[in-house]
């Protein structure tokens, strides 16, 4: 993120402005604000587990195999 702002580029992901203001204000040192980064970051990393138990499903698994060997 910093490097597309540095050399002007474009960026399209806007979960590192939530996390570098996340890290701020966890540095200062808020207990309220630990415990809704905490609950974020189960969320988030139960979600990718799911991603990861669903994409299967989502398309035949030739196709999968076709897409590795591209």
């Amino acid at each position: 993120m910093i490097y597309c702002l540095a050399t002007d580029t474009g960026y399209s992901s806007s979960f590192n402005i939530f996390a570098v203001i996340a890290g701020i204000l966890l540095v200062k040192g808020g207990l309220k604000t630990a415990n809704i980064v905490a609950f974020f970051s189960a969320l988030m990393l139960s979600c990718f587990v799911g991603l990861f138990l669903v994409f299967p499903l989502l398309m035949p698994f030739d196709l999968m195999l076709t897409y590795l060997r591209i």
